[in-house]
């Protein structure tokens, strides 16, 4: 008997196995721990994208839903008006990645919570569902999600797909799935719709479409779940059958991998990392050590005649503009993002806009940065990421810093008070003081609201 072509991925039923772990989720075996992060999680993702209304992809992507003019199901964060839930996903995915301030889950090198949690609140809200709803498709969502990258591998990101958009759809279908309560034929179908709409491309990474994917992979969930709900059909095996998901996006497709679901939760282990820079996860190890160095040195960048940046194996891979002129390419720079952080002191959301990034001082300095791979292939996709990053100084005298977790890693985690103060000043950027603070109330507390109403009309602010 012949075996399969390697491209055939036929063993386990993924599909199956994801759908059947989706529909039977009891928020009550989810470990504290695990729901501790996911309230966090998704009160971190509302305040990034409330701060992302104010970027110019921001105000685009609210305009294009606005004029949509669909029935009023779900809230625009931050835009005084609501429109349909898959728009509502759409523009809130958006806005919540415009920044690129949301966490990361280091299996699947991408943006778990501003798909899932924007996914799950929309789904949520337009069908009437309940805080604690909206927790259980989160949690479904994101350990779907970190599930699915271990079983397409590292290859699937280096070879130029952005995983935020292509797991994020089938993800983002589980929350809202969840959310919406499908039976587990619905569920598994939900899935399937979603794989067949996943797309995203890291070409695009430094543009307005880099923070579409994630709007764009919440409105698939969406949509695949309420597709599934009036019936549609799809392929019961796509994710793991020939043709399907994996065959197509994994050179090395490892679906045994999906034996952890369920019993290791990825959003504990090994986490998932909340950023305290508003650009690519991939400079923030660079960017940390650049702060302890000028912290530790009373350096201001001036005196710096050279600077070695050492990463781990790809850890060049999604930031690929060495020389950056415009806000949203230095998101993706290690160059000025190290630049930055030596003259400023900090990389704050108002380091990010075209003026800063073209300011003479930097352009000189990020000239200076000369920043390389280290030699080999990561292990797995669990693979710590590190920097070391060695400055020389005038007078050839050099000092040097490494830094394997940022702070807001999983590893590295922020306390409870910078994460609110994170928040708030996110939040700030839409809405006044009390309702930030009202806000911030409800989603520390998000599982013990009935509905969603008190909130969704705090988060929506008004209209621009």
């Amino acid at each position: 008997m012949n075996s399969p072509a390697p491209h055939e991925v036929q063993n386990p039923a993924l599909t199956d196995l994801l759908a059947r772990f989706v529909h039977t989720l009891d928020l009550a075996a989810v470990p504290a721990p695990a729901l501790a992060v996911a309230r966090n999680c998704i009160m971190d993702t509302v305040g990034v994208a409330l701060a992302g209304v104010a970027e110019p992809v921001g105000g685009k992507i609210i305009d294009f839903v606005r004029e949509e003019g669909a029935a009023p199901a779900a809230t625009v964060f931050g835009a005084g008006f609501r429109t349909s839930a898959a728009d509502a996903a759409l523009a809130n995915g958006t806005t919540g990645h415009a920044l690129d301030f949301d966490d990361v889950s280091p299996p699947m090198r991408g943006h778990p919570s501003v798909v899932c949690a924007i996914a799950a609140l929309a789904a949520a809200e337009a069908a009437g569902k309940s805080g604690a709803d909206v927790l259980a498709g989160y949690v479904a969502g994101v350990e779907v999600m970190v599930c699915l990258a271990y079983a397409v591998g590292r290859k699937h990101y280096d070879s130029g797909w952005h995983s935020t958009s292509t797991l994020g759809s089938i993800a983002a279908a589980a929350s809202a799935a969840k959310v919406r309560g499908l039976d587990l034929d619905q569920t598994r179908v939900a899935l399937a719709i979603g794989a067949s709409m996943s797309s995203g491309l890291r070409r695009n990474f430094g543009s307005m479409t880099k923070p579409l994917h994630a709007g764009h992979a919440a409105r698939n969930g969406v949509t695949a779940a309420a597709l599934a709900a009036r019936g549609f059909t799809a392929d019961a095996a796509v994710i793991e059958a020939p043709l399907g998901f994996l065959a197509l996006f994994s050179e090395h497709p490892a679906p045994e991998a999906a034996a952890r679901l369920g019993q290791e939760w990825g959003i504990v282990k090994p986490g998932l990392n909340l950023k305290r820079h508003p650009c690519c996860y991939a400079a923030h190890h660079a960017i940390d050590a650049a702060l302890e160095l000028r912290a530790e040195h009373g350096l201001t960048g001036a005196e710096v005649e050279r600077i070695d940046v050492l990463v781990a194996p790809k850890g060049l891979t999604a930031v690929i503009h060495p020389r950056p002129l415009t806000g949203l390419e230095g998101k993706f720079s290690l160059p000025y993002t190290v630049a930055a952080a030596l003259v400023d002191g900090a990389v704050p959301m108002s380091a990010f806009t075209d003026q800063q990034v073209m300011r003479p001082a930097l352009q000189t300095l990020l000239r200076k940065v000369h920043a390389r791979e280290a030699e080999g292939d990561p292990v797995s996709v669990e693979t710590p990421r590190f920097a070391d990053v060695t400055l020389t100084l005038a007078g050839g005298r050099t000092v040097q810093k490494r830094v394997q977790y940022p702070r807001g890693a999983a590893a590295n985690p922020m306390t409870q008070e910078e994460l609110d103060a994170k928040f708030r000043d996110c939040a700030a950027v839409c809405l006044p003081a009390p309702a930030v603070e009202e806000a911030l109330a409800m989603l520390h507390g998000i599982d013990r609201l009935p509905d969603l109403r008190a909130l969704m009309t705090v988060l929506g602010g008004s209209a621009r």
